[in-house]
Order: C-alpha cells, then sequence, then structure tokens
C-alpha cells in the first residue's frame, strides 16, 4: 500500500487492486473500507449501515464484545493513515484515559498490516496518539497523529485548542452501571462544540447493554432505545433554528445484532446477556419477596418518579416473622397513588422530592432502603432502581 501526502492516495489491496482517489473525501470512506478490510473475519458487526444514515450522533448498543469497537477503530485507523484525519478518544473521567489504557484500547489492532508495515504500533505522549515504530536502535518512535484524548469531566481544560483535523469524536462506554457525571450530558455536548467549532463532524458513542438509566437517552428523547429490536436503526431528528435558519441534527441508535459466540464459556443467566442481546438488568438477580403478595400487608405506598422511570414502592408487613420489606415495581399509571416523590416541580402537598421526616411509614421506608430490604417485581425493575438511586441527587 502506497500514500503520497499530495493530490493523490493509491491503496493497492491484498487482492491486487489498485485503488486511485484525490485528496480527501468523506464519502470514499466506507468504499474504501470495505475494499481494504472487507477480506477480515469481522462478520458479527459492520459499520456500514449506520454510517450511511448520515448522522451526527451514531449510538452503538449491545451486549459486550460483538465486534462494534473493533469496526469503529478500523474506521478511524483508515481515516488517520490514508486519509490524515483524526479523532477525539473521550472517556468519561481523566483517571480513565491513561497511557496504559489507551494502548490497551487499541491493542487488538494489526496496525502493522493497516500500514504495509510503516507502523508497528501505538505511542501515547501528552494525551495525544500517534502511529509508532521501532528505529534502528530499538527505541519506540512517534509517527503520524491519530487522535486526541478528553475526558468529559475535565473537558474545559480543552476548551481554548482547536482540533481542525477531528473529524469524529469516539466515546467509549458511555454507558455505566455506576453514577454519571453531574450533568453530564450537558459536558458532553460542551465537549463536541470544542472539536466541532461550526462544523459538522461524526459523534460515535458506544454502550454496553448493561443499565437503563442512562441520561442520554433519557434527555434526548430516545424513546425506542431501551426496547429496540437487535439489528435495527432507530433515527431521531430534532430541529433547531441558528441565524433565522432551520438545521436538522440526526441521531442514530443501532441495537446491534448478537453475536454467536464459538466459547464455551458462556452459560447460566448471564448468557442471555452475552449471547442474546438482552439488557443485563434483565438477568441480573435481584431479591425477590418471600412470601406471596397477598400474604403481606400493605401499609403505605408511595411513587417514586426520575425522569421517565417511575416506581411504586410499598411497606409491606409480614404477619407471620412481624419484619418489614420495601417492595418495588413499575408504576404504569392505571392506579391512583396520591403520593409522589419527584424532582420535578409541583405545588401539591403531596409531592416532595424526599420522603417526609415527620411521616412515620415514610422514615421507615428510608431506614429500610439504606439497610437493603428491599425486594422487587422482577430483575429488570430492581436493577433499575438500584442505578437511579446511586445517580439520583440529593438521595431520598
Amino acid at each position: 500500500m502506497l500514500t503520497s501526502p499530495q493530490k493523490f492516495v493509491i491503496i493497492l489491496t491484498d487482492g491486487g487492486d489498485v485503488l486511485l482517489f484525490s485528496k480527501y473525501k468523506k464519502d470514499d470512506i466506507m468504499y474504501y473500507y470495505t475494499k481494504l478490510y472487507g477480506h477480515e473475519d469481522n462478520e458479527h458487526y459492520s459499520l456500514e449501515a449506520i454510517y450511511n444514515t448520515d448522522s451526527q450522533y451514531n449510538i452503538l448498543l449491545s451486549e459486550r464484545s460483538n465486534g462494534k469497537s473493533y469496526a469503529l477503530k478500523k474506521y478511524l485507523l483508515l481515516k488517520a493513515y490514508y486519509f490524515d484525519r483524526e479523532f477525539v478518544y473521550v472517556r468519561r473521567r481523566d483517571t480513565d484515559i491513561t497511557t496504559a489504557s489507551v494502548r490497551d484500547w487499541l491493542a487488538d489492532m494489526p496496525i502493522d498490516e493497516y500500514t504495509n508495515g510503516e507502523y508497528t504500533n501505538v505511542v501515547v505522549y501528552q494525551g495525544d496518539i500517534y502511529f509508532g515504530y521501532i528505529d534502528n536502535d530499538g527505541k519506540i518512535c512517534r509517527g503520524k497523529k491519530m487522535a486526541s484524548t478528553i475526558p468529559v469531566n475535565t473537558y474545559g481544560k480543552y476548551k481554548s485548542r482547536a482540533y481542525p483535523k477531528a473529524d469524529d469524536i469516539v466515546y467509549e462506554e458511555f454507558i455505566t452501571d455506576s453514577v454519571y457525571l453531574y450533568d453530564e450530558v450537558t459536558s458532553f455536548l460542551n465537549l463536541v462544540s470544542t472539536v466541532a467549532r461550526d462544523r459538522d463532524i461524526k459523534v460515535w458513542m458506544l454502550g454496553n447493554k448493561i443499565s437503563q438509566i442512562c441520561p442520554y437517552i433519557e434527555e434526548w428523547s430516545l424513546t425506542n432505545a431501551l426496547t429496540q429490536k437487535p439489528g435495527s436503526l432507530d433515527t431521531y431528528k430534532f430541529k433547531s433554528t441558528i441565524d433565522g435558519k432551520e438545521t436538522t441534527t440526526l441521531i442514530t441508535v443501532e441495537n446491534c445484532t448478537p453475536r454467536t459466540h464459538k466459547s464455551r464459556m458462556f452459560f447460566g443467566k448471564m448468557a442471555e446477556n452475552i449471547d442474546g442481546g438482552k439488557w443485563e438488568g434483565e438477568v441480573k438477580a435481584m431479591p425477590r419477596p418471600s412470601l406471596d403478595l397477598e400474604k403481606y400487608i400493605n401499609l403505605y405506598e408511595v411513587v417514586i418518579e426520575e425522569g421517565s422511570f417511575h416506581f411504586v414502592a410499598q411497606l409491606l408487613f409480614n404477619k407471620e416473622t412481624s419484619g418489614q420489606i420495601l417492595y418495588v415495581y413499575p408504576f404504569t399509571g392505571n392506579r391512583v397513588i396520591r403520593r409522589h416523590i419527584t424532582t420535578e416541580f409541583s405545588e401539591s402537598p403531596w409531592y416532595s422530592q424526599r420522603f417526609k421526616e415527620d411521616i412515620p411509614a415514610e422514615v421507615t421506608m428510608r431506614r429500610l432502603l439504606l439497610d437493603n430490604k428491599v425486594c422487587y417485581s422482577h430483575n429488570l425493575c430492581g436493577n433499575n432502581f438500584q442505578q437511579m438511586l446511586m445517580n439520583r441527587k440529593g438521595g431520598f
């Protein structure tokens, strides 16, 4: 494979085809991507369908290790090496972006093959990522730059920098089963603004299906993302008016087709997530009541709201043991429950942000939460509720 930094790029494929095209053209990328790397065994995921939606934001959801990250990295390396374009690698916190973690992220890429032996590895230096090679003295040296790194939690440090060659932003693991940053979506969009300036670029957001509680899905009203069928794409259109002109931003969500694993290392309930593409919350076991519900006495109940997630929490009394539990199940709106705990504003005296200290039943419910004496109607409800507890501002 040969490259020229001037007017033309000449590529000799494994099949002997000579590809010749002039300068950098965005529309050429997928064509040459397929020509160059179509021979590789990446049948489990192809980037082409979502790329062709021409969306500014591209969200890839899947189980772990289905090949989405590998496919995207091939695309990024093609643009970096042959087209002299760069990308920005994003993680949630600065502690997630270390020299070792970035090298590990690219460790499965055959750099020497992709660059016809010109480069053999990756070098990370002062937050930037370079193609690397080993000189005659055995020293690892920096070659062409391929990317910059920016953590969301400290994006403000990078506001004054320019990224004129960066056409792609990659946010790996944007879904977490832990705690999101405060007002994270706004911080991330400010980061995108820092990179894009007045250009249209592509933002790639890769998430494993580990938790349905996600501020990006919530704030961008990606209504079908949680129930989308495997292998399908949904595109959302958001219209804005800038300087008197109407613009449209496209966000496409792909629920990637589950990969068929040949390994026999996956078994039990978690195999339904790894092999079947289910959300982990559907199969991760949660406590259930020890008795049938009709054998408990329902002493008190509230609706707990957080965004589009609404739960009923009941204070149940066990007549046989005199014990108490908090029982949680999804609220569908089919019943009238006056008492609501919500962060949304309301003048109603029945609505508040936290349990009330002057109501004994609610004091008990808070204690049961702290003591982890909580049971759930099903696994997904339990995992969503616990994730909501971790991320709720101000607690209960």
